[in-house]
């Protein structure tokens, strides 16, 4: 395990670089570099969200999003892959809160940071082949939302709230649970239940 950072970045360019251009991408040889590659900066990018030094994952981000569409040119699949998204975005959002509380240095003036980092790992999410995995959506969700305020619930056009925050919207035709799914999320935030037993139209 190395150290430093200058010493890991060099490293993974000497012993795991990228094959040379012109070289079939989907050959054993290759995917097994191309998934090894992106295994380290999986690691370099969550040690650093975890020890919070946020410019350092977030950099190991944006050379998963520029490894992403190598990926899937060598045809790896997300189960070859099996990448640690769900821990990636702890370590991010765990690297978020101590910023917001002060107690972790956002970053040289160099590197730009997101609005929220846990999106440095989404952006990098994008680019690789998807697992769905519902463990890695939940904790997207809780990192991402902290608050959520219930405002109406529109029947028509003329009732929906004008769009000044972030917003979601259930859709759907009757007893298909749009109103267990709101219940189950605003009681996970919140503590209280929002949606009535009764059907409406």
């Amino acid at each position: 395990r190395v150290h430093n950072t200058t010493d890991a970045i060099n490293l993974l360019n000497d012993e795991l670089s990228l094959p040379l251009a012109g070289t079939p991408l989907d050959t054993p040889a290759n995917q097994d570099r191309i998934k090894h590659r992106a295994l380290s900066l999986c690691s370099v990018a969550s040690r650093h969200f975890f020890e919070g030094e946020p410019c350092m994952a977030v950099t190991a981000c944006k050379m998963l999003i520029d490894l992403g569409p190598i990926v899937r040119q060598s045809r790896l699949t997300a189960e070859l892959l099996e990448m640690p998204w769900t821990r990636l975005i702890q370590g991010a959002a765990q690297c978020e809160s101590g910023i917001r509380s002060g107690s972790v240095v956002p970053c040289q003036p160099d590197v730009d940071l997101p609005c929220n980092l846990v999106y440095s790992v989404l952006n990098a999410m994008a680019t690789f082949p998807s697992d769905n995995n519902d463990q890695t959506y939940e904790a997207l969700s809780n990192a991402l939302v902290r608050r959520t305020v219930f405002v109406t619930g529109a029947v028509t056009v003329e009732g929906i709230p004008e769009a000044d925050r972030g917003e979601v919207v259930f859709i759907g035709r009757s007893n298909v649970g749009k109103s267990s799914l709101v219940n189950m999320v605003s009681s996970c935030i919140s503590g209280g239940r929002i949606v009535v037993d009764t059907i409406g139209p």
